[in-house]
């Protein structure tokens, strides 16, 4: 069973500067940490799957505004006034916006200058483009896979490359921002870093984009605990979902159920009243029992192939993500996650 827990530890810290900037655009009113235990294999010959998704934001503590007003707007591009960056410092980090039309969206960051950020132009185009002059940002630093993730020397299994190919380390499935597809990474103790299943290159810096699930696939027979810490978002969280297969984070320590997400709410989200599940989008969830099942709204509750029962309660856990699959030409749906606070 996948077990993750949330201990608010700070309640309440004043609104504040990040790096003394910008009173009053602090990330969150709440730090906390989340503890996710990563299920074990069975029997140590097959792998045992959870899916999780780093639940809290780090504010990004680098030189230069990391909170504040948008100037101006052109583009893919954005520009904050006396932000005084260094120069592509914030490549691969993320923008928060806290206010306006695309309020709860993370966008990730390709370069900057002294004052211009240039964003990820293909998912801000799936968004219509509607950051303006104004619109309240934040920067977030995501978690890299050795912050969370760490080595054998915390639990991970790891092991030489033909180790990885005969089923004998933990391996981690971790969505690519900027290639748009999965890779599969395992931590290597011939080379002692984390390596995709391509090269061999050290892939210690690799991000955890924080709007992504990820999946990890255990093969000890022991349990893994892994910890990460941050502030809980005050705006919400808003995503794509396009059609595909797709994870998604929570966004939120909190539990909750395919009924209370809300997915069904969507007008682009197509249900079906057959016994068939293929005319409809479907969530995906891993179960506590490690089984991974499909969900689709029939128009009044959610059901599973093989039941008649409603599956409107089907809990998804806090920390844990979920996947959309949605086929055909659908256009991309946009989703809001309220703050569940």
């Amino acid at each position: 069973m996948n077990i993750i827990c949330l201990l608010i530890f700070v309640l309440a810290i004043s609104t504040m500067a990040v790096n003394g900037q910008d009173s009053g655009f602090s990330l969150s009113n709440a730090v906390g940490v989340v503890r996710a235990t990563i299920a074990p294999s069975l029997d140590g010959k097959k792998h045992a799957a959870t899916m999780w998704a780093p639940s809290l934001f780090q504010n990004a503590q680098l030189t230069g505004k990391m909170a504040g007003k948008i100037a101006a707007v052109s583009s893919a591009n954005i520009t904050v006034a006396n932000a005084a960056w260094s120069p592509n410092q914030l490549s691969g980090k993320y923008l928060y916006i806290k206010s306006g039309s695309l309020s709860g969206v993370l966008l990730r960051v390709v370069s900057n200058t002294a004052t211009t950020l240039a964003l990820d132009s293909q998912v801000l185009n799936l968004y219509g483009n509607r950051l303006a002059r104004d619109d309240l940002f934040q920067i977030i630093k995501p978690y890299t896979i050795l912050e969370i993730l760490g080595a054998p020397a915390d639990g991970v299994v790891g092991g030489s490359l033909q180790d990885f190919q005969n089923g004998r380390t933990d391996r981690v499935v971790i969505r690519d921002e900027v290639a748009g597809f999965l890779r599969t990474y395992y931590y290597d103790t011939t080379i002692n870093h984390w390596r995709d299943s391509l090269s061999d290159a050290n892939q210690d810096a690799v991000v955890i984009p924080p709007m992504s699930g990820s999946l990890y696939y255990r093969i000890s027979q022991e349990t893994y605990e892994l910890s990460f810490t941050g502030n809980v978002p005050i705006h919400g969280g808003r995503f794509l979902i396009p059609e595909g297969v797709v994870s998604h984070s929570r966004f939120f320590p909190m539990s909750t159920t395919l009924d209370r997400l809300g997915l069904q709410l969507l007008p682009q989200w197509r249900k079906s009243k057959a016994a068939s599940e293929s005319l409809a989008d479907r969530v995906m969830v891993l179960g506590v029992d490690g089984i991974f099942r499909s969900y689709w709204h029939n128009g009044k509750n959610w059901v599973t192939k093989g039941s008649t029962l409603n599956q409107n309660n089907t809990l998804i856990q806090e920390g844990a993500s979920f996947f959309t699959i949605r086929s055909g030409k659908n256009p991309p749906a946009v989703f809001m996650m309220p703050q569940p606070y």
